[in-house]
C-alpha cells in the first residue's frame, strides 16, 4: 500500500476517495491538509471508459496526488465480487494519471451513508448519486483518520 505523506502540517496534494460501482462512481475530495473528506460528485456514463475519463478529469482539475478506493470486503474477510473490476479500473486510471492508490475496506459504507442521509431528512432512494458520493466521503475519511492515528 502506498501511503502519502500528509502529516506534519503541509500537504503535497489532495486525496480523492472512490466508491466504485458498475453504473456510478462516487467521488470525495480531501481538504488541502488531508484532514477532512467531502463528497464531491458522482460520475456516470454509458461505459467504463466514459466514467474513467470523468475521474481522470477530476484528478487533473483538483491536482489529486493519491486515490483511496473502497474495496468491498465480505464479512468473512474475503474480497467481494466487484474487486477484480475495481482493480482493472484503477490500473487504467493509473495509466492515465500516474497517481498513488491505497485500498480501504468499504464494508457497510453505503448503508451508513443512507442512514446519515435519512437522518438529514433526505431520501436516499431518490438520489443514488448522493449516496455514492457520501459513501466515497466515508471511505476517504476513514482512511484519513487511520492515517492521522499513526
Amino acid at each position: 500500500m502506498t501511503v502519502p505523506s500528509h502529516r506534519g502540517g503541509v500537504s503535497v496534494s489532495r486525496l480523492l476517495g472512490l466508491d466504485y460501482g458498475k453504473k456510478r462512481i462516487g467521488l470525495a475530495l480531501s481538504d488541502p491538509l488531508g484532514m477532512f473528506a467531502t463528497g464531491l460528485v458522482t460520475v456516470e456514463g454509458r461505459s467504463e471508459a466514459d466514467r474513467l475519463s470523468q475521474v481522470v478529469a477530476v484528478v487533473r482539475e483538483h491536482e489529486v496526488g493519491h486515490v483511496v478506493v473502497g474495496l468491498p470486503m465480505r464479512t468473512d474477510g474475503g474480497q467481494g465480487a466487484l474487486v477484480p473490476d475495481i482493480r482493472k479500473f484503477i490500473k487504467r486510471l493509473q495509466a492515465e494519471v500516474s497517481v498513488g492508490v491505497s485500498w480501504e475496506d468499504e464494508r457497510y459504507t453505503s448503508q451508513v451513508a443512507e442512514q446519515a442521509l435519512r437522518a438529514a431528512g433526505k431520501k436516499p432512494s431518490r438520489d443514488k448519486g448522493l449516496v455514492d458520493k457520501t459513501a466515497a466521503a466515508l471511505i476517504l475519511q476513514q482512511y484519513l483518520d487511520r492515517l492521522s492515528a499513526t
